[in-house]
Formats: C-alpha cells, structure tokens, sequence
C-alpha cells in the first residue's frame, strides 16, 4: 500500500532507508486487497477477479474483472459493493464481460492470464 497524508512521516526510526519514494509517497510494504466473495455476491454477477493495472499517477490501481450475462454497469456494481465495503476499497476501474474467466490447471480464475489480457487490451486502446 502507498499512503500519503497532510501528518506525513518521513521515515521509521533506526532504519537506514527511507520508505518514502521519489514523488512523496510512503511504501508500508502491506498489502491490501478486496475481498472477491463480496464482489460475486452482488446479484448477476457470476465471477470476478481483481488484479491490479497501471496507473500514470499512483502507479498502480485496482481494476474489477466482472462476468455478467446481466447489463451491469460499473455505477450498480459499485453501489452494491458500497453497502458492504469502505469506499477506499471499491476498485476504480471496471471491464464487464460476458466471457468466462481463464482457470488455471486446479480450476481456479488465473489472475496472472486475466491481467496479462487486460493489459494486452490496455495497450491496444491507449
């Protein structure tokens, strides 16, 4: 996680490094993320995953992989996530498809082929 905060640190005491980066923000080295089973829990959707995708500011943000065979847009998912979630951890980007996700060889959703897609699309449509 990268935080940044008006009472900003500017380091932890005795370590040698700084986890501040170049542009101000504090690496925690903590990690955080959504919890998938709140995500499919939200009707017509009928899996998902979340992965995360550049971002030329924060360098990285988390984006929504979302199958519907539903018209679902990005505002109802997040509004059905805001009932269960803090806000900070509803992703801000969103791809709604009708294709199911990649499994890998024990059955479960290959985040590593979903977002090797993802960015593949990313790079054709910027």
């Amino acid at each position: 996680m990268l935080v940044r905060t008006p009472t900003q640190m500017s380091g932890y005491y005795g370590a040698d490094e700084s986890p501040i980066d170049a542009e101000g923000w504090p690496h925690t080295g903590d990690l955080g993320r959504l919890d998938e089973r709140v995500l499919i829990a939200v009707p017509s959707v009928i899996e998902a995953a979340v992965i995360g995708v550049p971002h030329a500011d924060l360098g990285e943000e988390v984006m929504a992989v979302v199958v519907s065979d539903a018209a679902l847009t990005p505002e109802a998912l997040q509004a059905g996530l805001r009932a269960e979630v803090a806000s900070f951890a509803v992703p801000s980007r969103w791809k709604i498809q009708r294709e199911r996700l990649p499994i890998n060889n024990t059955g479960k959703i290959d985040k590593a082929e979903v977002k090797a897609q993802v960015l593949q699309e990313i790079k054709y449509t910027n």
